[in-house]
C-alpha cells in the first residue's frame, strides 16, 4: 500500500539533531545560521554530544562526503568563490551539495542567512476516466477535438520508473519510447554516462529516449541502470500519462496518454528537498528548451516544517509557476488525515501548556540512533516560548528561547531546539527524544513537554508529530487532532486529497479482494489530509480518486499478488500519491487546449468546475477543497467561458449492505433512471459481484419508460466483450457513439442481458436501502426487484440550437432535373452508421430519397475550434435532413449564439459560410450553400447557371485532392461496385468516370475551410 507509512522504510535515516551548544557559547551565532542537523558534521569539541547527522547526499572520487543544503543568500556567487557548487538558484536561496568544511564556511558568511538541511520528502485508472469525464476529451466531445496531452510534458519526481513499461512505449510502435529524459540522481556516472547539462543538475546520470529505444530495440542492452525499485513512481507515470497498451482495450489508460515524460529519479522511497528543488528546476529548463508546457507531479511530503508556504520547496514551487505560462505543479495533500498528529495551544501571558506523549510498550531496534519520536512547534511571531522535556522516570531538559540542548538521560537522549525561524521569522521548537546510547532506548510511559510564555501577551502555536514509531509500534500525542494536517502548502501548486473510487477489486491470482471496515466508497478517503494551511489559505484546492487506483507495475519492485490485476501489468495502490496524477493529467489537457495558460488560470479552471455531491458538503472545505475533480467541466470551460456544461452521475444505490445477483442468459435485467439535465448518455458505471463466467458479449440498451417498466429501445445496443469486464469491481462503459437524447425529469431505464447459456453475470446490489428503480425480466416480463443494481448512468448536458440547410454535390448532381441522384439509396449500400468519425451516428434505417451521409459543422470564428459536429442525410434537392429523413430543422448540440455553418461530404471538398449566423433553439432560417456569394473563400463548383456545389474528388477527406486520391484509393476501388470512396458521382460503381470526369478536372483544389 501506498499511503505514506508512519513507520520508517528501510535505508531511511532518521532526522539528525543538534548537540548542546553550552560548551561553546562563543560560536553561537555560527551556530544559529546552521540547521542544528548539521552540527553534528561540524563539531569537534565534544564528540559524544553529537546527534545524528543527516545523511550524505553523495560522495566525491576522493572520498569527500557532500551534503545537500538550501541556502539561504542573495549571493550564490559568493558561495562558487568558496568553492560550494551551486545548483538551483531562487530568488531566496541557492540549494548546494557541500562538505562539511563548507557548511562551517557558509554559516559564518556575513552573505548567507541560514543553512537548512530540508526536510525528507516521503511518498506521499480504469474507472477515473469515467468519473472526471475524461473519456469524454478523449473522445472528442470538447471542441470536437480529440484532447490527449499531446505536445505537454509531464514530468514525474518520484522513485523512477519502468522504462521498459508498455504503457510508456508509443503504441505503433513497441521499439519506441515516450520518455524524453530520465535524471536518476541517485547514480554516479559510469563510463559512457553523464549528469545533465542544465544548470543545477549537474550529478546523478542522465538517459536520454535514444538511450532508452537503444534498450528496448536491443542495440544498447544494459546502458540503462535506472530503476524503480519502490514502484511509486511508475504507478504515478501510468495515472498521470499512461497509454494502458499493456491491456486490451487500454483498460488503465491515464489521462494524458500522448503527453511527453520526464521523470526524475530522486530517491528509492524518501527524498532530500535540495533533490527535489533541483528537479523542478531541471523541468523549468527542459520545458523552456523544448518550447513546451509542463506540469510537474510530486507525490511527496513532509509532516514537518512551518505549513505555511514559506519551506524552500513551496518558494520554489511558487517561483517556478510564476516564472512563465505553461507551467504548474500539482502536489499530494499527504497521508495524515486519520492520525492525530496536530494540536494547537494558546499560552497566556506568564502561563503554560502542558502536551503529553505516549511512548508505549516496544522492542527497541538493535544499535544507536534507531528508536525515536520527534515534535515540532510553530509559533506565529518570534515571541519568547520556553521548552522542558519531562520522562516518565522524572528527568527533564529545559531549554528557554533562542538556544539548543542535548542531554542523555536514563530514559533516553534528550534535544531540543529553541529559535526564532531565519526562513519566515516565527518560533520554531524542536523536540527528539532518542536512543542516542544504543543501551537507552526512550522509556515507555508518558512523556511530558511544558511550554512556557515569559512574555506579557499571549501567544499561539500549532506543533506536529511529525515522528512517531519507536520499534514498529506508535507514540500517541495527547489531544492529538488532524487538522493542518496537509503535506505541502505552496500558494500556487494544486494540493489535492483523495477520496474512495472502489472497495474491490480482482486479482490477478483470481482472489476477489477488497478492503475491511465500513465500504467509503465515493467518501473521502480516511488518510487524506486536512486544511487548511498554518497561516490560514484555503487548501487543499480539490480531491481525486486515489483509493484501490490501478496503474502500471514496475517489473522491479515487489508486492503482493493480492493487490496485482489481471494480466500483471498493473498493480492497485492508495495515497493522495495516486489522487494527485489524475490532477497532473487533467492540468496537462488543459495545457493541451491552451499551452499559454497561467497554473492561476489552470487552478482556477479545475477549482471552479470540480463538483460536489452528498460526502462532499458545500465548497469549499478543509477536507475536499472546492470538491472532486471533474477534467471535462474544466476542459468545457476552458474552451468556452460562456458555456454552461453540465455532466451528472445518476447514483441511487448506497454503501449499507450488499447482494450479489447472478444475471443468467434468460434474464435481463434494468435500472430507472431519472437524469437532472437534458443531454445523452456519456456511459455507466456497472459494479459486479466476484462471478463474471459469461463467455459471450454483455449489452447495454437504454430504453424509454412506460408506466415505470422499460417502454421501447432508444437507438442502437452496446456491446462489451465478456473479457474487458472486471469482476468484483466498478467497470466503465462508455456510450460514445449511443447519441440519443434524453430530458430532465424523464425516466428512463438501462438495460443489461447477455447470451451466455448456462452461465452467469455476477451483479453487485444493496439490499438495505432500496429505492425500487430496478427490474427484472425473466423472460414473461418486466418484475419489481426488491434490491437495488449497482449501474450508475453518466449523463452529458447537451444544449441544442437548430440549423436548416441546403447543398449540393458536384458528382452526383443532375444538371437535367436540377437534383442529385439518389442511386446509393436506390442499391442499398448506405450503411446506417455515419462515415464521419467527428458523429459516427446511427440510423435506424436509411430513409428513401437521399443521397448519401454528410457532416454539419459549426464554428464561432472561421479559424476557429469546430464547436460541434452532427451527421446528417443529404436528400436530392439539396436539404439536409436529420437521421429520420424528414425533418428539417436539425438539432445541433451548442448554446445558442451566433456560427458559421460548415458542410462535408467524404469525397468532396467542404465548404463554409461566409458569415457567422444566428442559432437559437426556437427555429431557423435556411442557409444554401449553392449560393456562391454566401460562403468563405466564394470558391465552390459551378453546377449549372446560379448553382453551385462541393468539389468531387477528396477521397481521403484531408481537404485537398491531390494525386493521392487518385493513387490510394481509385486505383485500387476501380471496378467495385458499393459504397467507396473513390466513387466520386456516387453511383455505386468506382468507374474511370469518377477519374476522368471529376478528379482529373479537380486536382490540386483545395477546400477554403481552414
Amino acid at each position: 500500500m501506498d499511503s505514506k507509512k508512519i513507520h520508517r522504510l528501510a535505508g531511511i535515516l532518521f532526522l539528525a539533531l543538534a548537540a548542546t551548544l553550552s560548551a561553546a557559547q562563543s560560536d553561537s551565532g555560527f551556530f544559529r545560521k546552521l540547521d542544528p542537523r548539521f552540527h553534528a558534521l561540524v563539531r569537534t569539541d565534544a564528540p559524544a554530544l553529537h546527534p545524528r547527522a543527516i545523511r550524505p547526499a553523495a560522495t566525491d572520487r576522493d572520498g569527500a562526503l557532500r551534503y545537500g543544503a538550501i541556502v539561504y543568500t542573495r549571493e550564490p556567487g559568493a558561495l562558487r568563490t568558496m568553492g560550494v557548487p551551486v545548483h538551483s538558484v531562487f530568488g531566496e536561496f541557492v540549494t548546494v551539495r557541500a562538505t562539511a568544511d563548507q557548511l562551517t564556511r557558509m554559516a559564518r558568511s556575513a552573505s548567507v542567512r541560514y543553512v537548512d538541511a530540508g526536510e525528507i520528502q516521503y511518498p506521499m485508472n480504469d474507472v477515473t476516466t469515467g468519473l472526471t469525464g475524461a473519456d469524454l476529451i478523449h473522445a472528442g466531445r470538447v471542441n470536437q477535438t480529440v484532447y490527449t496531452g499531446e505536445n505537454v510534458l509531464i514530468c514525474i519526481i518520484d522513485t523512477g520508473i519502468d522504462w521498459s513499461h508498455p504503457d510508456f512505449r508509443d503504441p505503433d510502435d513497441p521499439f519506441k519510447s515516450r520518455i524524453l529524459f530520465i535524471w536518476d540522481q541517485t547514480l554516479t556516472p559510469v563510463s559512457g554516462e553523464n549528469s545533465p547539462s542544465e544548470s543545477g543538475a549537474g550529478y546523478g546520470v542522465e538517459y536520454t529516449r535514444a538511450h532508452i529505444e537503444g534498450e528496448l530495440d536491443g542495440t544498447a542492452s544494459g546502458f540503462v541502470r535506472q530503476r524503480d525499485y519502490h514502484g511509486h513512481g511508475t504507478h504515478i507515470a501510468g495515472t498521470a500519462a499512461g497509454n494502458g497498451a499493456s491491456t486490451a482495450g487500454a483498460r488503465y489508460r491515464g489521462l494524458a496518454h500522448r503527453a511527453g515524460l520526464i521523470v526524475v529519479k530522486a530517491g528509492n522511497g524518501s527524498f532530500l528537498e535540495t533533490d527535489v528543488v533541483n528537479a523542478l528546476s531541471y523541468a523549468s529548463q527542459k520545458a523552456e528548451a523544448l518550447s513546451r508546457p509542463v506540469v510537474v507531479n510530486m507525490s511527496l511530503g513532509s509532516d514537518a516544517g512551518p505549513h505555511d508556504g514559506t519551506g524552500a520547496k513551496s518558494t520554489a514551487i511558487d517561483e517556478f509557476s510564476l516564472s512563465g505560462n505553461g507551467r504548474v505543479v500539482v502536489v499530494s495533500a499527504g497521508n495524515s488525515g486519520a492520525e492525530n498528529i496536530h494540536l494547537s495551544r494558546s499560552v497566556a501571558a506568564g502561563g503554560y501548556a502542558d502536551i503529553f506523549f505516549t511512548v508505549p510498550s516496544y522492542t527497541p531496534e538493535s544499535g544507536a540512533n534507531n528508536d525515536d519520536f520527534d515534535f515540532e512547534i510553530w509559533a506565529d511571531g518570534g515571541a519568547a516560548l520556553n521548552a522542558r522535556m519531562t520522562s516518565p522516570g522524572g528527568e527533564s531538559v529545559t531549554q528557554n528561547a533562542d538556544g539548543a540542548k542535548m542531554n542523555h538521560t536514563e530514559d533516553g537522549t534528550i534535544y531540543l531546539y529553541n529559535y526564532i525561524s531565519a526562513i519566515n521569522g516565527d518560533r520554531q521548537i524542536r523536540v527528539s527524544v532518542y536512543d542516542g546510547i544504543a543501551s537507552v532506548p526512550p522509556a515507555s510511559g508518558t512523556w511530558t513537554l511544558r511550554i512556557s510564555n515569559p512574555t506579557a501577551a499571549t501567544v499561539s502555536f500549532h506543533a506536529w508529530l511529525y515522528d512517531r514509531i519507536l520499534g514498529g509500534e506508535t507514540v500517541i500525542l495527547g489531544g492529538g487532532d488532524s487538522d493542518y494536517t496537509l503535506g505541502n502548502s505552496a500558494a500556487e501548486a494544486l494540493i489535492v486529497g483523495s477520496h474512495v473510487s472502489r472497495w474491490r477489486w480482482h486479482s490477478d491470482s483470481g482472489s476477489n479482494m477488497s478492503y475491511s471496515g465500513t465500504d467509503r466508497s465515493d467518501d473521502i478517503s480516511e488518510f487524506s489530509s486536512i486544511g487548511p494551511t498554518r497561516d490560514g489559505r484555503q487548501k487543499p484546492d480539490v480531491t481525486a480518486a486515489g483509493q484501490a487506483i490501478g496503474s502500471s507495475l514496475s517489473s522491479d519492485a515487489t508486492f503482493a499478488t493480492s493487490w496485482i490485476l489481471p494480466g500483471g501489468w498493473h498493480v492497485i495502490n492508495q495515497g493522495t500519491s495516486m489522487s494527485a496524477p489524475v490532477v497532473s493529467g487533467a492540468a496537462a489537457l488543459l495545457l493541451e487546449l491552451d499551452p499559454s495558460a497561467s497554473s492561476t488560470r489552470v487552478r482556477d479552471w479545475i477549482t471552479g468546475n470540480a463538483v460536489t455531491d452528498m460526502h462532499t458538503g458545500s465548497a469549499w472545505n478543509v477536507r475536499w477543497g472546492y470538491g472532486k475533480l471533474d477534467v471535462y467541466l474544466s476542459l468545457m470551460k476552458a474552451a468556452n467561458p460562456t458555456a454552461d456544461p453540465g455532466r451528472e452521475i445518476c447514483v441511487y444505490d448506497q454503501w449499507n449492505n450488499n447482494y450479489a445477483y447472478h444475471l443468467s442468459a434468460e434474464t435481463r435485467a434494468a435500472l430507472r433512471f431519472t437524469p437532472s439535465l437534458d443531454g445523452t448518455v456519456a456511459g455507466l458505471f456497472i459494479h459486479t459481484s466476484g462471478t463474471v463466467s459469461v463467455t459471450d458479449s454483455v449489452r447495454f440498451e437504454i430504453w424509454s419508460d412506460d408506466a415505470g417498466n422499460p417502454g421501447e429501445k432508444m437507438g442502437k445496443t452496446l456491446s462489451r466483450a465478456a473479457e474487458d469486464m472486471n469482476p468484483n469491481t466498478w467497470n466503465y462503459i462508455p456510450f460514445h457513439v449511443h447519441r440519443e437524447r434524453i430530458s430532465a425529469g424523464q425516466h428512463y431505464h438501462v438495460v443489461v442481458y447477455h447470451n451466455s447459456s448456462g452461465n452467469t453475470l455476477g451483479l453487485l446490489m444493496e439490499n438495505f436501502h432500496v429505492s425500487y428503480r430496478c427490474k427484472l425480466d425473466l423472460g414473461s416480463g418486466w418484475l419489481t426487484h426488491t434490491y437495488d443494481f449497482r449501474i450508475r448512468p453518466v449523463i452529458v448536458q447537451e444544449t441544442d440550437v437548430l440549423v436548416a440547410a441546403r447543398g449540393f454535390l458536384e458528382g452526383p448532381y443532375d444538371p437535367a432535373i436540377h437534383e442529385m441522384r439518389t442511386t446509393l439509396f436506390s442499391d442499398g449500400v448506405i450503411p446506417d452508421v455515419s462515415p464521419h468519425p467527428e458523429d459516427p451516428r446511427t440510423a435506424d434505417a436509411i430513409p428513401s430519397g437521399v443521397v448519401d451521409w454528410a457532416l454539419l459543422q459549426l464554428r464561432a470564428a472561421p479559424e476557429g475550434p469546430t464547436l460541434a459536429s452532427r451527421s446528417v442525410f443529404l436528400r436530392g434537392d439539396g436539404r439536409l435532413v436529420d437521421t429520420d429523413g424528414t425533418t428539417h430543422e436539425i438539432p445541433v448540440s451548442a448554446p445558442e449564439g451566433d456560427y458559421h455553418l460548415i458542410l462535408k461530404h467524404r469525397n468532396h471538398l467542404g465548404v463554409m459560410s461566409a458569415s457567422a449566423r444566428p442559432l437559437s433553439a426556437t427555429g431557423a432560417s435556411v442557409f444554401d450553400f449553392s449560393v456562391l456569394s454566401g460562403l468563405y473563400g466564394a470558391s465552390a463548383c459551378l453546377l449549372e447557371p446560379g448553382v453551385y456545389g462541393l468539389f468531387a474528388g477528396d477521397a481521403n477527406g484531408d481537404g485537398q485532392i491531390k494525386v493521392d486520391d487518385k493513387n490510394d484509393y481509385w486505383w485500387i476501388e476501380v471496378g467495385r461496385a458499393g459504397y467507396w470512396s473513390g466513387d466520386f458521382n456516387l453511383d455505386g460503381q468506382v468507374k474511370v468516370d469518377d477519374k476522368n470526369d471529376y478528379w482529373w478536372k479537380n486536382v490540386g483544389r483545395g477546400s477554403q475551410v481552414p
